[in-house]
């Protein structure tokens, strides 16, 4: 329960999809960089071309060698767009553009089809070349063969950093109001 618990704190995030999937530690940290380089770009949403660039930041050494060596440059990676101020909400995902959250559905869905518990930088960054088709030309590399090269270095094994959830009396006195043996549907009722 405490594990359901904390995963409905801020902080943790999930994309539904028929092919539900939460984000590893560095996919997290590639989709909140996605948000700063659409910022510092001047654009007004988060695009494909952000989470690329973001997920390729996070990249294990051997998976951007074996980009490198099929010719993949993250350089030649424009993020053009609409220009404006970028949105702030409530949410990590508040700001996404239509093409970046499908981007991230579909990482979630390469994710859950590899049988990974966990979507990470490899599946963002090729979700997002099965998102925009001209960034998949621009860098001679389309989704298929992305996952096909990624695949060896997919895997995320950065445990999460610790965490404890804000105690707060409203959510203290539910989890008091629970069974020893709850479960999550418990917590939701």
């Amino acid at each position: 329960l405490y594990a359901d618990a904390l995963a409905l704190a801020p902080g943790i995030l999930i994309v539904g999809s028929n092919a539900t999937c939460s984000f590893s530690v560095r996919a997290v940290r590639a989709a909140r960089a996605a948000v700063e380089l659409a910022r510092s770009a001047g654009l007004s949403e988060v695009s494909p071309a952000c989470v690329l660039c973001a997920a390729h930041a996070e990249l294990s050494e051997e998976a951007v060698t074996a980009l490198t060596e099929a010719g993949f440059d993250p350089e030649a990676v424009s993020l053009d767009g609409e220009r404006g101020d970028l949105s702030e909400g409530t949410h990590l995902f508040h700001p996404y553009g239509d093409e970046a959250r499908r981007a991230l559905t579909g990482a979630s869905r390469l994710a859950v089809k590899a049988g990974r518990g966990s979507l990470s930088p490899a599946d963002l960054l090729a979700a997002a070349l099965g998102e925009d088709a001209d960034l998949a030309r621009s860098l001679g590399i389309d989704k298929g063969s992305a996952v096909s090269l990624l695949r060896p270095f997919a895997d995320d094994p950065t445990p999460p950093e610790p965490r404890d959830l804000v105690d707060e009396e409203e959510l203290s006195e539910l989890m008091a109001s629970l069974p020893p043996d709850a479960g999550s549907l418990d917590f939701l009722e």
